[in-house]
C-alpha cells in the first residue's frame, strides 16, 4: 500500500516536470536554440572577421595563418582535412593555393564562395594583385557579396545577416570616408611589398615598391628606386609583417628612411586598416 502510495506521488510531481521539459524542448528546437551553428572555411585572416560580422555564433576555420606569405604559402593536408567539414568555403579566387583546396574540395558537399567575383581586379605582369581585402571599397562589396551567399543558405538567419552586414559595412564606409577627407598625398608612397595598389587606386596616390613580382630588386631596379626617394624626398617605407627586415633596414639607414610597419594579414580587420588609415594620413601631413 505504502509503495503504491509513493508511486502516484512520484508521478504527480513527475508530470508537471515532464511536460515542463517536453515544452521547452519543442519551443527550443522551432526557435533555433540548439541549431548547430554553421562552420565555415576562409582562405585569410580578415575574412574571419567578415564572416563574425554576419554570423558571430558561427566557427571559423582558417586556412592561411597571418605570418604566411599569401603568394608562397601551401596548405597542408591537416587544413585540407578540416575544411572538409565544414559547410562553406570563403576564399579570395586570387591566391594559387586555393586552387589546390578546390580541387580537394570538388567530391565534398561544402558550398564555395568566391569574393572576387564581380570585382575590378588590378593585373601585373598577367596576374591578378591578391591584395583585394586592402582597398575598403573592395572589402564592402566582398562583405555584401558574402551576406547574400550566407543569406540564401541559411534562410532562417537571412534577416540577421542583412542587418549585422549593414552594421558592419557601416564602419567600413565611415572610414573610407574619413580616409577620403584627410588624405592628401602630394609625393610616392614607398613600400617594401606592393600591397597598396588598391588603396593608391582608391585614393589616387602613387605606390612605389621595392619588392618586383615577390623577388628582391635587381641592381638596376634598385638604383630607380633610389633615384625616386631621392627626387620625391621620401622619408618613410612601409613594411608588412612578411618582409625582408635585413634588406629593408639597410636601405632604410642608407637612404635615412623611418621604417613604418603595417599589419595586413590579421583577424582584426577592422582595427588594422584603422591603423592603415592612420598611418596614410600621417605621411600626406
Amino acid at each position: 500500500m505504502s509503495l503504491r502510495f509513493g508511486l502516484e506521488k512520484f508521478m504527480r510531481y513527475l508530470k508537471p516536470g515532464l511536460l515542463f521539459l517536453l515544452t521547452f524542448f519543442f519551443l527550443s528546437q522551432s526557435s533555433g536554440l540548439f541549431a548547430k551553428p554553421p562552420v565555415v572555411a576562409v582562405s585569410i585572416p580578415p575574412q574571419k572577421e567578415w564572416v563574425l560580422s554576419l554570423m558571430p555564433d558561427a566557427k571559423v576555420v582558417v586556412v592561411m595563418p597571418s605570418h604566411a606569405s599569401p603568394e608562397l604559402f601551401e596548405p597542408t593536408f591537416s587544413s585540407l582535412k578540416t575544411l572538409f567539414q565544414s559547410d562553406i568555403y570563403v576564399f579570395t579566387g586570387v591566391l594559387h593555393f586555393e586552387e589546390k583546396i578546390k580541387n580537394a574540395l570538388k567530391k565534398t558537399p561544402v558550398k564555395k564562395y568566391d569574393v572576387s567575383s564581380g570585382l575590378s581586379l588590378l593585373a601585373h605582369d598577367g596576374h591578378a594583385d591578391p591584395h583585394i581585402w586592402m582597398s575598403l571599397d573592395m572589402a564592402i562589396k566582398q562583405v555584401l557579396g558574402m551576406a547574400r551567399f550566407f543569406s540564401e543558405h541559411y534562410p532562417d538567419r537571412q534577416q540577421d545577416i542583412q542587418k549585422r552586414a549593414s552594421a558592419y559595412v557601416q564602419k567600413l564606409q565611415m572610414l573610407d570616408k574619413r580616409i577620403k577627407r584627410e588624405l592628401v598625398i602630394k609625393k610616392p608612397i614607398l613600400v617594401y611589398h606592393p600591397v597598396l595598389s588598391y588603396a593608391a587606386r582608391d585614393y589616387g596616390f602613387v605606390q612605389l615598391a621595392v619588392e618586383q613580382e615577390g623577388k628582391q630588386p635587381s641592381g638596376k631596379q634598385l638604383k630607380g628606386i633610389i633615384n625616386d626617394i631621392k627626387t620625391h624626398q621620401i622619408r618613410y617605407i612601409l613594411v608588412i609583417e612578411q618582409t625582408n627586415i635585413d634588406m629593408v633596414n639597410q636601405l632604410a639607414k642608407e637612404q635615412r628612411l623611418s621604417v613604418l610597419h603595417l599589419t595586413v594579414l590579421s583577424e582584426h580587420y577592422l582595427e588594422k586598416m584603422t591603423e592603415l588609415a592612420d598611418v596614410l594620413i600621417k605621411l600626406s601631413k
